[in-house]
């Protein structure tokens, strides 16, 4: 499963920082960078990583939801199973 992390939120380089995490606790992390604002982190995985994506939001922690993967992700995220989404 590849992962992307997206930093949605105002703090600086926090979407690197959950990359070097999640790099540390095994997942293979395809990209990193920023996405629209938003509140709350979040989880975000293609059809078929159900379960994938309810352990994923348990590694991120911080509240983080399980949500739909959206139609249409940035160029960070390209090939990506799962968005992990850090917002405000």
């Amino acid at each position: 499963m590849a992962v992307a992390v997206l930093n949605a939120g105002t703090v600086p380089k926090a979407a690197s920082k959950e990359a070097i995490a999640l790099r540390g606790a095994g997942y293979v992390v395809v990209g990193d960078g920023n996405a629209m604002l938003r509140t709350g982190n979040a989880v975000q995985c293609v059809q078929g990583f159900e379960r994938e994506a309810k352990t994923l939001a348990k590694t991120v922690g911080k509240g983080a939801t399980v949500e739909p993967f959206p139609h249409k992700v940035p160029a960070s995220a390209t090939g990506a199973d799962c968005l992990v989404i850090l917002g405000a």
